[in-house]
């Protein structure tokens, strides 16, 4: 929209914090290392890189056709992480965990998973019955998660499919055992 500011001689450019932002921040200390992405013109750019210098944080360049994929990527990282997590929790209500506990629980179980992501990456970090392989464990969830609302079992299936194309690369688990778990999770 602000390339209609070009002819009157602007320099038009765009940044964009990959930072959650649930309300106002008070101090701009939480913005020091934040990941920026920037496109536009030279000079908007440049101004950008210092603008995020001076806020402490980092830049990454993207050109404009690829804004839309990655503004995906942060929701899917940023927001619907909060809807997985809020998965999870329902999950546990149905075993009778009271909210405060499961949160307790599986917070610090996500957390653990971010560090191991962090410090090794994501395909060193995989853990759980995909990455050994356990087909009758995945058939267990399967069967269980029948019984609970639909979006518990599509949620578990879509992103189990992911989790089966990170253990090919971890290598870990037998290969006829990923063919197998992945045949469940299409079924």
């Amino acid at each position: 929209v602000l390339h209609v500011l070009r002819p009157c001689g602007a320099q038009v450019g765009s940044l964009h914090p990959l930072y959650a932002f649930g309300t106002a921040i008070a101090d701009p200390e939480v913005l020091r290392g934040v990941h920026w992405c920037i496109e536009g013109d030279a000079t908007a750019k440049h101004v950008a890189h210092r603008l995020i210098g001076d806020l402490g944080g980092h830049v990454s360049e993207i050109q404009p056709e690829h804004k839309i994929l990655y503004h995906a990527a942060a929701a899917v990282a940023g927001n619907l992480i909060t809807g997985l997590i809020s998965v999870s929790f329902s999950m546990l209500a149905h075993c009778g965990i009271a909210p405060d506990q499961a949160r307790a629980m599986l917070i610090r179980l996500s957390e653990g998973v971010l560090q191991r992501i962090k410090a090794e990456g994501e395909v060193v970090a995989l853990a759980g019955p995909i990455s050994r392989g356990d087909t009758a464990i995945v058939a267990q969830h399967l069967e269980q998660l029948r019984t609970l609302p639909a979006v518990y079992e599509t949620v578990y299936r879509s992103l189990s499919l992911e989790l089966v194309a990170l253990a090919r690369r971890k290598g870990a688990a037998p290969v006829t055992a990923l063919a197998n778990i992945e045949k469940l999770l299409q079924g």
